[in-house]
């Protein structure tokens, strides 16, 4: 040990991840010092640094297989950890790419209503301040010639973002954008898929106005029941698809789920579980009576708490005018509802 080098020890020895090394040596050691001492013939000396030294080597060997082992598995977390945290890093651009499209939007439909309200207003004070029947007709054309060219606008702009699919029908389309527009003013997430396009049922079952009427009073109430939980985070899905043979729209909302003396309610008095935030019961009314006319049943289902979605309304054309609510708490709602009409799951 005169050599400057390893007089104080060897370095590389030193650090931890090494000691796998420093044991094998020590073992290499032993047996040098075992084959030597077989020539002295010390019997005795001789097993216990043979001995020793398997043990020393069999140790270094074990903590060398180990932390290679670990060293794998840490290697083969941060890669996952890397292709998660690029996948998270991917699903926020393509969301903010998203919000970007839908503030660019959003701001363009404001600019345009802005300059619509100042005419609207114009005219509507001349409608008011005129007694001249010629004209007031004249300005009611106006108008109507101002909203129509507003629905038509959005459209336009609708399909040139690509924010939300397509009806199939355009004052449809219209009345659903306007929704969104009022979703993301309350920061709700709002999404609509269509599997199967509304004319489907229009002038079948359903007229287009009834239709808007019944989509926009739902997704409003979506809204509201939304802004009545105290968690962030609002959630409402529009799904106009097929069930078996029948058309069928559903809206689902992560809000409030219904008091039980609004659903024995439903559909027999004007009754809202929220009429603090703009409730007024007369969606329902209307609901019950636009879905008597089109021979179509009203289904309600409630989910359980713990998942995403709290509740779905949904109108199914299939003709048999059903009232079905399907909920986690069935027992507890055949108990304090009594209606002939309502079968409850």
């Amino acid at each position: 040990m005169r050599i400057k080098r390893v007089r104080k020890g060897i370095q590389f020895l030193q650090d931890e991840k090494n000691l796998g090394i420093g044991l094998l040596l020590s073992s290499v050691i032993m047996v040098l010092r075992s084959i030597n001492l077989r020539d002295n013939r010390d019997a005795d000396y001789l097993y216990f640094y043979l001995l020793f030294g398997a043990l020393i080597a069999g140790f270094g060997l074990y903590l060398w297989i180990r932390r290679s082992i670990t060293a794998h598995y840490r290697e083969r977390l941060r890669l996952r950890s890397e292709e998660h945290y690029k996948e998270m890093l991917a699903d926020r651009d393509k969301e903010i790419e998203k919000l970007n499209q839908s503030n660019a939007y959003l701001a363009k439909v404001v600019h345009r209503d802005n300059h619509l309200m100042n005419a609207v207003n114009s005219s509507v004070n001349a409608y008011f301040e005129s007694d001249d029947t010629a004209y007031r007709k004249h300005l009611l054309s106006e108008l109507q010639t101002l909203v129509r060219e507003r629905a038509e606008l959005i459209n336009q702009e609708q399909l040139k973002s690509k924010l939300l699919p397509s009806t199939g029908n355009l004052l449809i389309d219209s009345a659903v954008n306007s929704m969104y527009i009022k979703a993301a003013a309350h920061g709700i997430d709002f999404h609509l898929t269509v599997s199967a396009t509304v004319d489907e049922v229009i002038g079948k079952y359903i007229s287009q106005t009834d239709l808007q009427t019944l989509l926009s009073d739902h997704i409003k109430d979506a809204i509201i029941a939304i802004g009545n939980r105290p968690e962030a985070g609002g959630k409402i899905l529009v799904n106009l698809s097929m069930h078996n043979e029948d058309y069928e729209i559903a809206v689902y909302d992560n809000g409030v789920e219904f008091d039980i003396d609004t659903l024995s309610k439903l559909g027999l008095a004007r009754v809202t579980t929220h009429a603090d935030t703009g409730g007024s019961g007369i969606g329902f009314m209307t609901t019950f009576e636009t879905l008597q006319k089109a021979y179509a049943s009203l289904i309600i289902t409630e989910f359980e708490t713990k998942t995403p979605i709290s509740k779905a309304v949904s109108f199914r054309f299939d003709g048999k005018r059903a009232f079905i609510i399907h909920s986690y708490r069935s027992e507890e709602l055949r108990k304090r509802i009594q209606r002939a009409d309502l079968t409850i799951e």
